[in-house]
């Protein structure tokens, strides 16, 4: 299966602007790593343009978190010195179950990503341009909060995931018994984390896949396992924005492949 990770984000060296932002979570939150850290948008749709003097090579934008429900939408349009060179058209930004994949007791487009927020990944051709627009709308909000912007290009190695690829949830609650026998729990954080091996990296991938793993625990990176999957809670499922949880290394199997693998926990 094929894989993209984003690891060098562009929209850090962006000038970035947002209509009807909140006077005090404005632009600036969109290039921090803090997640607590939200710039708001005090209108149920908005824009938000990211600027560079020098043009930069974008394939995919991503949001990893924010409060759209399954009924927005975002559209991404690129532009390079005042001609737009590319426009993706309406998507749904955060989409809920197929009709294939829905149970009688949910709502259909129910978004069934429970406490966790969605993430919202577009993907483009490779363009060059100097400025993007993202534009969102989400009739169920009376405002947007957007937590971080993340673009740029992808690696696309010849080779997917190995199979066994593992989404899971990091919990911090903390269990315990009272004297009386009865089970308490102190309710603590919860993040995604998603572990998998790159059992066949080819050697034309080795040294991008090796930056990856030479980044370390401190850098953010995003990795989709299944982009544009036609199923969006499984792409859903295998989509990550975190740091990996420990420090990797990289095999050499036999001639012309390398192997290695990666856990990552969810900012």
């Amino acid at each position: 299966m094929t894989m993209r990770i984003l690891y060098d984000n562009a929209a850090d060296r962006a000038t970035i602007t947002v209509t009807d932002a909140a006077p005090t979570m404005g632009p600036e939150y969109l290039q921090t790593d803090d997640k607590g850290e939200a710039c708001r948008i005090l209108a149920p749709a908005g824009t938000i343009t990211l600027a560079w003097v020098d043009p930069e090579a974008i394939a995919a934008v991503v949001l990893p978190a924010s409060n759209l429900s399954a009924s927005s939408i975002i559209r991404v349009q690129a532009y390079l010195a005042g001609q737009l060179v590319h426009d993706t058209g309406e998507r749904d930004a955060a989409p809920g179950p197929m009709l294939a994949n829905w149970g009688f007791r949910q709502r259909i487009n129910m978004n069934q990503f429970g406490d966790m927020p969605p993430i919202t990944a577009v993907y483009l051709p490779f363009v060059e341009c100097d400025r993007i627009d993202i534009l969102l709308e989400d009739p169920h909000r009376t405002y947007l909060d957007i937590s971080r912007v993340v673009c740029g290009s992808y690696i696309e190695p010849q080779y997917g995931a190995s199979y066994g690829a593992a989404p899971g949830i990091l919990d911090m609650t903390t269990n315990s018994r009272s004297a009386a026998g009865s089970l308490r729990s102190d309710m603590g954080p919860r993040a995604n984390t998603l572990t998998f091996d790159l059992g066949a990296i080819a050697e034309r991938d080795r040294h991008l896949v090796m930056d990856v793993v030479r980044l370390g625990i401190g850098k953010n990176i995003f990795i989709s396992l299944l982009p544009e999957n036609a199923d969006p809670l499984k792409e859903q499922a295998y989509m990550i924005y975190g740091k990996q949880s420990q420090s990797g290394a990289m095999a050499y199997v036999t001639y012309g492949l390398h192997q290695t693998s990666f856990q990552i926990d969810g900012w």
